[in-house]
């Protein structure tokens, strides 16, 4: 501010020491544009044409579509969870000796034991349930998980038995989920409608406003049912290139032939599967950790936005002014030829 307040005043200063040698009348400016035809010389009739048609197109707000390619190292997730009565199957994990972060309920229902939320009954002990149901396997791996996930992922749980439940919709405040997974026992009961569950988690993904690459983790003890109605809602993961991978907590021998369609349907589509017979902790998390080598943290993705051409053109626009009026001020005119008498 200082440098423009010098230059101004050293201006005023030339401008009267020099008035009608450097710097002469600006009615001669009309005067030499009638007898000048090089747009040079008309340069500042030119300028402020330009001003004038470029303030009109600011007016117009006008912008451009940019298409950019970044490399994103986020991922989002969208763990779907079984909560069918039969998830309540005692695995051969011994609860004796088990680091379990969460307490198991004398009593399993869709209504908290107390009849109010926030308030729970005691817990089970070693002598009257000796071992670890597959929820609460399922439950503790799910939270290691979640503790590793890195800086900006995203992450969703949805519940699912003959309705799907939306515990959480993805989002980087995993504590929060970690929270909610204190409640599942509440849920464990009631029949397997995949359908549903499915069609609720990939509705949230696709309501998703990140941009981030999806995922989705669906972890369920192989009763299935309804194969005609689960279809459709694969069909739509395919299309929405979310990619899926099947926990399967069952044997792989002796299904059924609605199990046998989904599984074939979900390798098919190629969907990552994950038999696990001897379900533990470890073989758990083994297969989260499996997901993370699948799922790559570094990928390109191509963005469409929208630029606002106004402000660049208005900057613009006050450097041509800037010039225009030095032009209009200092403008060199050569001296007349004097007449002979």
């Amino acid at each position: 501010m200082l440098l423009g307040l010098a230059t101004l005043i050293f201006f005023i200063w030339q401008w009267r020491s020099h008035h009608g040698k450097l710097f002469p009348d600006i009615n001669l400016v009309t005067i030499t544009r009638s007898r000048i035809s090089s747009i040079v010389d008309h340069l500042s009739i030119v300028l402020g044409t330009l001003i004038i048609v470029l303030l009109l197109i600011v007016l117009t707000s006008p912008s451009i579509e940019v298409t950019r390619t970044v490399e994103r190292t986020a991922r989002e997730f969208m763990v779907l969870l079984d909560s069918s009565g039969s998830m309540q199957g005692d695995t051969r994990v011994q609860r004796a000796g088990a680091e379990l972060n969460y307490e198991r309920p004398l009593q399993l229902g869709l209504i908290p034991v107390t009849g109010q939320r926030g308030e729970r009954g005691a817990g089970v002990n070693t002598e009257t349930v000796p071992f670890l149901a597959r929820y609460e396997v399922a439950r503790e791996s799910i939270r290691r998980f979640l503790e590793e996930r890195r800086f900006g992922d995203r992450v969703g749980l949805v519940y699912f038995n003959n309705t799907p439940f939306v515990v959480s919709i993805v989002t980087q405040n995993v504590a929060a989920i970690k929270e909610e997974l204190k409640w599942l026992d509440d849920y464990v009961a009631l029949g397997t409608l995949l359908y549903r569950g499915l069609d609720m988690a990939t509705s949230v993904l696709e309501s998703s406003p990140s941009g981030l690459k999806q995922a989705m983790i669906l972890i369920s003890d192989a009763e299935i049912s309804n194969f005609s109605r689960i279809e459709p809602e694969l069909d739509r993961l395919k299309e929405l290139n979310i990619s899926l991978h099947l926990l399967w907590l069952g044997e792989e021998e002796g299904l059924d032939a609605d199990a046998t369609a989904f599984l074939d349907y979900v390798s098919g589509m190629g969907g990552n599967i994950v038999a696990l017979t001897d379900l533990t902790n470890e073989t758990l998390d083994a297969a989260f950790e499996q997901i993370d080598r699948l799922e790559s943290y570094s990928y390109p993705e191509t963005q469409k936005t929208q630029m606002d051409l106004s402000e660049m053109l208005l900057k613009l626009v006050q450097w041509l002014i800037l010039l225009w009026v030095l032009l209009i001020l200092t403008i060199y005119h050569p001296k007349p030829k004097e007449s002979v008498a």
